[in-house]
């Protein structure tokens, strides 16, 4: 939908749908795939499933909150940089890159971190 703000309008398209888990949109895989979050969070993988192992999640839940958090903590690291350089040139929010790299980094956390509920 168009967001109106400072009278600029905005189109704003969801990245991440409704329910539970939540799960990428159409849009928001594209964006995944344009910005490379799947390469990122591959990549990475060992270094941002510990930080969330840190955080020791109990359930699902936990893991798709703390890969959130995980992800906005890095927001100051050049660990982030390709999405803000991504956000940047695009004139997005580099929250909403941040929470896609999240909803996959979610799912590979739930296959590594073997809590009773994923067995």
């Amino acid at each position: 939908g168009y967001f109106v703000r400072a009278g600029y309008p905005i189109l704003l398209q969801l990245s991440i749908g409704p329910g539970s888990p939540l799960k990428l949109t159409e849009h928001g895989e594209a964006l995944a795939k344009k910005c490379n979050a799947y390469g990122f969070v591959e990549n990475n993988k060992k270094f941002l499933i510990d930080l969330m192992r840190a955080e020791n999640p109990t359930t699902n839940y936990d893991i798709q909150e703390y890969s959130k958090k995980v992800m906005k903590n890095l927001i100051k690291t050049p660990i982030v940089g390709q999405f803000k350089d991504y956000a940047f040139e695009n004139g997005l929010p580099i929250e909403n890159l941040l929470d896609i790299v999240a909803i996959i980094l979610r799912d590979e956390a739930m296959k590594e971190l073997k809590l009773p509920e994923n067995k």
